[in-house]
């Protein structure tokens, strides 16, 4: 039986691995052409931003509670969203094979050992539970975040020297 979850899981995790790779993700925003525009030290007015998709963070911390890796995958983190998938279904994988233990254990020490041994696998998955609900969360909450280098121009002086310059948003 434990060889049976033991496929399955595996099966799952390549699905949802094969998934990852057949999807392909649309650039959020527009793509503005190099311009000399682009070297000016001018900010960008919120209202010119697009904000075209925005991630519902309690959405995600959700779905990822309520199955492993969907908040992950509703965020566009394919590949987080297999690890995390594999994570949870291999710890409740291993819970259920010492829980075989447990019950085949024979003295009263052995299976206090192995019953401990279920309940640490147990917590390890609550705590692979709320942190990738957490990891969902934060990631939704950072859809939006503008990743945009700073912009820098290299501008040629009236002595014949060059000066570098940054120009930086602080909206």
């Amino acid at each position: 039986m434990i060889r049976r979850i033991q496929q399955i899981v595996c099966l799952a995790w390549l699905v949802s691995v094969a998934a990852a790779g057949t999807v392909q993700s649309q650039p959020v925003g527009r793509t503005v052409p190099f311009s000399r525009e682009l070297l000016s030290a001018k900010p960008v007015a919120a209202a010119d931003r697009d904000t075209t998709m925005s991630k519902n963070p309690t959405g995600a911390m959700i779905r990822s509670m309520i199955f492993p890796g969907w908040g992950q995958w509703y965020n566009g983190k394919k590949w987080k969203a297999a690890l995390v998938f594999a994570v949870e279904m291999g710890l409740v994988a291993n819970a259920i094979r010492l829980n075989q233990k447990v019950v085949r254990s024979a003295s009263e020490a052995e299976r206090q050992f192995w019953q401990d041994q279920r309940n640490l696998q147990f917590w390890l998955l609550l705590a692979a539970k709320i942190l990738s609900g957490l990891d969902a969360y934060i990631d939704a909450h950072l859809a939006d975040f503008d990743e945009s280098p700073t912009v820098v121009s290299v501008v040629p002086e009236r002595d014949g020297s060059v000066s570098l310059r940054v120009a930086m948003p602080l909206d």
